[in-house]
């Protein structure tokens, strides 16, 4: 594992892995300054990326990274929450050097005065898709930006209003549908077209609330394959659950419990902080057991794969699972934090698995 100090309290956000097994990992230190780190597949800072491994965004402006996408040419959009008065979601989009690409938007920037981000996907279009919350009215809404990082007036002007409630993640379907999260007197899933309106083939015309679930402040989405999707949540007792949907939202029956697994007695809900996809079907959860990282492997049906790994990683110091990253080679990456009692703050702490759950000592010193 890698474990160093970047910054007083760094907070890793998000963590993105390129095709030639380098890694990158944005969060921010200091509460307010936005920091993007690249690492070569050794676990050693990238030279040749920004200024030694580090793009330093400064503390000019209090803002902080929500979250982050990358695209097929190593392009990193970055999600920030600029705060003032009137708070500003703002995409930033970095090159493959680690430069500033200052043909995005205004010199390298996207803003839209007026909404605090929570969640950013980008789609196949290269289009930004932004969920989060409308200042004005205080709704759960959708803000998406073109390829290009300007508002896309095509979709509604560029806002959609989904209503009351508070917005929690989004991602872009095969199909090109935009569905979103969000908690309103439950669970309840959005899915709109690229034109803004709702998709009435999806739910109960578009919306649909789930009877029975409610989302966690740690419930995400996340794309299957390009015809269905993964609802992580928790049901009204509180255990955790695994929803897997197809794009016009009907459970799939043939994953556990006909599309909505529950795990009784498993780890608590709240814990978990994400699911991911690896390229055979199967699933991997991840988050926080006991203040340390925890690793879980399941089937493609939904089903704990109990022979080989559920891990729990303690390397002394309290450990954060905050972002999960699976690269070309099928090698798993946590990023996070770990908390240094020496100076009373944050490290970044990186560990690196093989696909069956073994630490990788090629990374780093020890994985």
């Amino acid at each position: 594992y890698l474990r160093f100090q970047q910054g007083a309290d760094f907070t890793v956000q998000s963590a993105q892995a390129l095709p030639d097994g380098n890694l990158l990992v944005v969060g921010y230190y200091n509460s307010t300054a936005l920091r993007v780190l690249k690492l070569n597949a050794k676990g050693d800072l990238d030279g040749n990326f920004a200024n030694a491994g580090i793009q330093d965004f400064g503390g000019a402006q209090t803002s902080q990274a929500f979250d982050s996408a990358l695209d097929s040419s190593g392009n990193l959009y970055i999600g920030i929450t600029v705060f003032d008065s009137t708070p500003i979601t703002r995409i930033a989009k970095l090159d493959s050097t680690g430069a500033v690409d200052t043909n995005f938007g205004s010199g390298g920037y996207a803003d839209y005065t007026g909404f605090t981000g929570v969640k950013l996907h980008r789609g196949s279009d290269g289009a930004l898709n932004v969920t989060g919350q409308d200042f004005s009215s205080g709704q759960a809404s959708v803000l998406r930006f073109t390829a290009g990082g300007t508002l896309d007036t095509n979709f509604n002007g560029g806002l959609v209003t989904l209503g009351a409630g508070t917005a929690r993640d989004i991602v872009t379907l095969g199909d090109g549908g935009i569905v979103t999260l969000l908690t309103d007197s439950g669970l309840k899933l959005t899915k709109l077209n690229t034109s803004g309106t709702l998709d009435t083939a999806f739910g109960n015309s578009g919306q649909w609330t789930l009877p029975g679930y409610v989302p966690t402040a740690y419930s995400t989405l996340e794309v299957y394959s390009s015809t269905h999707f993964l609802v992580q949540t928790e049901n009204a007792s509180t255990e955790f659950a695994l929803l897997k949907l197809d794009n016009n939202g009907v459970f799939d029956a043939t994953f556990l419990n006909a599309g909505q697994a529950t795990f009784p007695g498993f780890i608590n809900a709240e814990d978990i902080r994400g699911v991911t996809v690896e390229s055979t079907g199967e699933l991997l959860l991840y988050g926080i057991a006991n203040n340390d990282f925890f690793l879980n492997h399941l089937n493609a049906n939904g089903t704990l794969i109990t022979t080989e790994f559920d891990f729990r990683f303690d390397f002394g110091f309290g450990e954060q699972g905050k972002g999960i990253a699976i690269d070309q080679q099928g090698r798993i990456v946590v990023a996070g934090l770990t908390h240094d009692e020496s100076n009373y703050n944050d490290d970044v702490l990186l560990v690196r698995f093989s696909a069956n759950g073994v630490i990788d000592t090629s990374f780093a010193t020890s994985g």
